[in-house]
């Protein structure tokens, strides 16, 4: 499972979801707050060139997340920004 944050958002204030989550899922399933490029301590290293921070470029750095943690498939989880990112 991947909590996307809405914008303006970060990495911890998805914690309390995160936390209520775990005992509803089945043991073992990994749930993995996602922080988007530019927000909260994660920086943005295709700012300086410019490019947009726009819904595909958000949704293309879950899809290299769950790359690196070897994820084929995922439940997301998105509010706001977070949501249209899921989408």
């Amino acid at each position: 499972v991947y909590l996307l944050h809405g914008a303006l958002g970060a990495r911890d204030t998805l914690h309390p979801l995160e936390v209520a989550l775990r005992p509803l899922l089945t043991a073992g399933t990994p749930v993995r707050p996602h922080e988007f490029a530019g927000h909260g301590a994660t920086p943005d290293p295709d700012a300086a060139a410019g490019a947009p921070l726009d819904v595909a470029r958000l949704a293309a750095g879950v899809l290299d997340a769950m790359d690196r943690d070897g994820a084929e498939h995922a439940m997301l989880f998105g509010y706001s920004m977070g949501g249209y990112a899921a989408l």
